[in-house]
């Protein structure tokens, strides 16, 4: 997920988030740092070696704290979403006070600290880096260790995971490329060096791309997709394995899709595709791998909508995106309090309407807000201890109450006032929205007090798994 905050703090946040960190989230309440091995003669490696390790698993922690205090509590995505659509409501009507009522909520306290969040971030590169130094001192000591060239390379990879400077976590993941391909050099028939550095090329692609240089971050994903599709030809029963290229192909799919590649965009699509069907009918109750499948329908569909398309892309973006939102649908009732499920839901929803939106289909458009609205609500009632759908549905209110203003814009764009009765009928589906936004903003306010919401707060205490992916 990438997370969008405002602010200079927000900004950092944002440019760590396109280096393609991945964490689950990890309370920093729930933080415990490993205990630090005591400091002996520099000569022991032994305890060098475990002084580096703990470097290294420290900095994982912190980076998993900083991934915290962006997502603390299930429905803090969906706040976030409100307060968005509020200050564009500021902006682009008269009527003010709606941003200061969604912010006056009684849950704003759970609101994330940013600053903390990149002080996490900071600290985490700080241990990454001290790991860094005392293992290139035994790396030098001990050239045949191929295990410390190993994890030299992971922890220049996580260094530039949390730099935040493109060009700067361009050249740290070259570098840990550089230092992975001598060790599948020294040791080929080892499958599990090749599979770190189709891990790390994976990164150098994405910095590359971020950077703008697309002819070079074609050549790492490249490079990646080779091994990767090698590692599952030679182990097909491997899912793992099956998984992870599946999810390259989709990587390649989006990247093409922002290059306007459509033949190759399409082709990385379809062969990711493929893979996950047969992936999900293998292990049906692998929640993350079928969200993994709803995604590469959705972007499929994203990329087929889009505008310049030719053929049968509208229509056909049409189906995979329906074909997406059915999948989602069933996701959320699985596992209505995955955050991620949540934001996946909603976004297909806005993306069917957005589609009809930009094509100038405005009562389609309407239609498909109204029905993800009423999904809103429905899950609302179905999850009271759950403020993130209440969030998700004053969004709705809201993009609906846009498209309504949005037909009286041309006509006060050319200082022509549109008929009485449709001016009327404007200001009075307007005012009800409004209502019904201050109606959902009461319950949300009355809801904050509920045993069951402040529960909400205790189990989102309990630690969860935080890795950082290669």
């Amino acid at each position: 997920m990438v997370y969008r905050v405002a602010g200079l703090a927000g900004a950092a946040l944002t440019a760590l988030a396109g280096l393609a960190l991945s964490a689950a989230v990890l309370p920093a309440a729930a933080q415990t740092a490993p205990a630090r091995p005591a400091l002996q003669h520099p000569s022991n490696m032994k305890t060098d070696y475990q002084l580096a390790q703990w470097h290294l698993q420290r900095g994982v922690d912190q980076f998993c704290a900083g991934d915290a205090a962006l997502l603390r509590y299930p429905y803090e995505a969906g706040y976030r979403r409100a307060v968005n659509a509020a200050e564009r409501h500021e902006k682009d009507t008269k009527q003010k006070g709606m941003l200061d009522a969604v912010q006056k909520l009684p849950v704003r306290q759970s609101r994330p600290d940013e600053a903390r969040a990149v002080d996490a971030r900071l600290a985490a590169a700080a241990s990454f880096a001290s790991a860094i130094a005392i293992l290139e001192k035994l790396a030098a000591a001990q050239p045949g260790e191929l295990s410390l060239q190993r994890d030299l390379a992971v922890a220049t990879s996580h260094l530039a995971k949390v730099s935040g400077i493109w060009e700067k976590a361009r050249n740290l993941h070259q570098k840990a490329v550089d230092l992975q391909k001598a060790v599948v050099a020294k040791q080929p028939a080892d499958k599990t060096w090749p599979h770190d550095l189709a891990g790390l090329y994976q990164g150098l692609g994405s910095a590359q791309f971020g950077m703008g240089g697309e002819p070079p971050a074609r050549a790492a994903k490249r490079a990646e997709l080779d091994i990767r599709e090698k590692l599952a030809e030679a182990e097909p029963s491997n899912r793992q394995l099956q998984h992870e290229l599946a999810l390259n192909y989709d990587r390649l799919g989006v990247m093409f899709h922002t290059i306007v590649n459509v033949s190759q965009a399409r082709d990385a699509f379809k062969a990711g595709f493929e893979i996950h069907e047969k992936l999900a009918k293998l292990e049906p109750a692998n929640l993350a791998w079928q969200r993994d499948f709803a995604r590469n329908r959705f972007d499929a569909g994203d990329f087929e909508t889009s505008k310049g398309r030719t053929g049968t892309g509208p229509d056909m973006g049409a189906q995979l995106l329906q074909q997406a939102l059915q999948m989602r649908t069933a996701i959320v009732a699985r596992d209505p309090a995955d955050v991620d499920a949540q934001t996946d839901l909603r976004d297909n929803w806005l993306r069917i309407a957005g589609q009809f939106r930009n094509g100038e289909r405005p009562d389609e458009a309407m239609a498909v807000y109204r029905q993800g609205l009423a999904e809103m609500r429905r899950l609302a009632a179905a999850h009271p201890a759950d403020p993130g759908w209440l969030y998700y549905q004053l969004e709705f209110q809201f993009m609906i109450g846009f498209l309504i203003q949005d037909e009286i814009q041309p006509r006060l764009g050319t200082r022509t006032l549109p008929p009485r009765e449709k001016l009327e009928a404007v200001i009075a589906g307007t005012d009800e929205v409004f209502r019904q936004m201050l109606a959902t903003m009461r319950e949300l306010g009355a809801q904050s007090l509920r045993p069951e919401t402040l529960r909400i707060y205790e189990t989102a205490q309990a630690p969860r798994l935080c890795t950082i992916s290669l």
